[in-house]
């Protein structure tokens, strides 16, 4: 009897599942960010530096590539998006689940991007390590879309952290973001 039970929720499950995919768009977005300005207080800093022994990363501009795999759904308004983002540096890349919420005017975009809770951490030589726990990070950018494929932009990247109460390190960037979309083609607005 539990098998069949089994079995009818494992058929149920794939029929929604199924359908849920394919009433959903999927799209990538390649997203190459310019780090303008990162914000540490003075004790997440000096924490960062005793424990890894780093540089004070605030003084340097840098470009941290960062891939975005989602399943999009809603109208031409707003779309709501489920998958995972990769942040890489090539040898080492963090991976994690994130929903992301796009509002679309015209050429405009407004993403907020919300994920966290676990992650994989992957690097060269086989190098692989779970992150879970209670952690979560935000992105909230807008940018200008020149094409379907291509926009700029600019936003502001969060992390929060449990185990640094009080700090809530961020990161102001421009961006250059890649659009991936197999799907169907929206029509850039002509304005006069």
């Amino acid at each position: 009897m539990k098998r069949k039970w089994i079995v009818a929720v494992a058929v149920v499950a794939m029929l929604i599942g199924g359908a849920t995919v394919a009433s959903a768009q999927f799209r990538m977005d390649i997203d190459i960010p310019w780090w303008l300005y990162v914000g540490l207080s003075p004790a997440l800093e000096d924490e960062l530096d005793a424990e890894f022994g780093t540089v004070d990363i605030a003084k340097y501009a840098i470009v941290v590539p960062n891939i975005q795999a989602y399943y999009m759904f809603g109208g031409s308004l707003l779309k709501i998006g489920v998958g995972a983002r990769l942040y890489t540096v090539l040898i080492a890349n963090f991976i994690y689940p994130s929903i992301v919420g796009e509002v679309r005017l015209g050429n405009f975009d407004v993403n907020l991007n919300v994920g966290g809770l676990a992650g994989l951490f992957v690097a060269w030589g086989g190098f692989f390590e779970t992150v879970t726990g209670p952690w979560a990070t935000f992105d909230l950018s807008a940018g200008y879309r020149l094409t379907n494929w291509f926009r700029v932009g600019a936003g502001v990247f969060g992390i929060m952290q449990t185990e640094y109460p009080g700090e809530f390190p961020y990161v102001i960037y421009a961006s250059a973001k890649f659009i991936v979309n197999p799907g169907k083609k929206t029509k850039i607005v002509e304005e006069d």
